[in-house]
């Protein structure tokens, strides 16, 4: 039975990538039943598509997530740096999904704005994409000494320093939740801006080394882990909830916009 959710968010699949973990990915989107998906950017990397070598699972996922939309999922598309290329499809979208450079909303109550978040980064995603092996391979060297427990397992400045500024920024204009990708890191945050304003921040991480996406059901986001026991074993996470349970998820039509450029959209808020 699928898991019944009010919103998914799910950011840096890279679709035509060898490392693309499409496989998992696929198992994960055939066991959930989401009212809205967000593809919130790199979903593909353009700079390794090629039309006569894309993988078998990499297209299943693209035909599940349609099949998703035909069937009831409101779908989002929210372009990022490796996808950039479909921001030529923002506000007429392809088929049934929604393509956006952001999206804000309202849910129980509290305003949210996702955005995939590289365009506040000097990083490139190439960048991005070698930080996780690296960071683990030298975990790996000095996993027996102390000298991992006192430094490799501290989150790197430049990440902490993402997070801080993207938290500024949604204080700056409101918000009380703001949800990124781009940088890999799957996390959930509490924290209080300059302006005194506390904002969740939340990161969807990806598909390529931690296999995670974000989840929100019944009023509360968590972080999803992949991982191959929760689909050869009953786990309480393929619960649904009662029928009676009403989502209080409110889809305001007219606070989702999107502009031509992520700029020109932090001035539109």
């Amino acid at each position: 039975m699928k898991r019944e959710l009010d919103i998914v968010v799910i950011s840096d699949v890279h679709l035509g990538a060898s490392r693309c973990r499409a496989e998992e990915l696929l198992k994960y989107l055939k066991s959930i039943q989401p009212e809205m998906l967000v593809l919130n950017g790199d979903i593909f990397d353009m700079g390794k598509f090629r039309k006569n070598n894309f993988p078998t699972q990499h297209l299943e996922v693209i035909r599940r997530v349609l099949k998703m939309a035909l069937n009831g999922t409101k779908v989002y598309y929210l372009t990022g740096e490796c996808d950039q290329g479909l921001r030529q499809f923002e506000d007429t979208g392809f088929g049934p999904v929604n393509v956006r450079s952001h999206l804000v909303f309202k849910a129980d109550g509290k305003l949210h704005w996702i955005f995939h978040g590289n365009y506040l980064t000097k990083t490139s995603s190439k960048g991005w994409s070698w930080f996780g092996p690296a960071w683990r391979f030298i975990g790996g060297l000095f996993r027996k000494s102390g000298f991992v427990n006192q430094h490799l397992r501290k989150m790197p400045r430049s990440v902490t320093d993402f997070e801080d500024k993207i938290v500024e920024i949604a204080a700056e204009k409101g918000f009380d939740y703001v949800i990124c990708g781009h940088i890999h890191h799957p996390q959930q945050l509490r924290l209080q801006a300059q302006n005194g304003k506390v904002v969740h921040y939340l990161n969807s991480g990806d598909w390529i080394e931690h296999g995670t996406a974000l989840e929100y059901r019944t009023g509360q986001w968590c972080i999803y882990h992949d991982n191959e026991h929760y689909f050869g074993a009953i786990s309480p996470r393929l619960q649904v909830r009662s029928k009676t349970g009403k989502s209080n998820l409110r889809n305001l039509d007219g606070l989702l916009s999107s502009t031509s450029s992520a700029t020109a959209a932090l001035d539109a808020l």
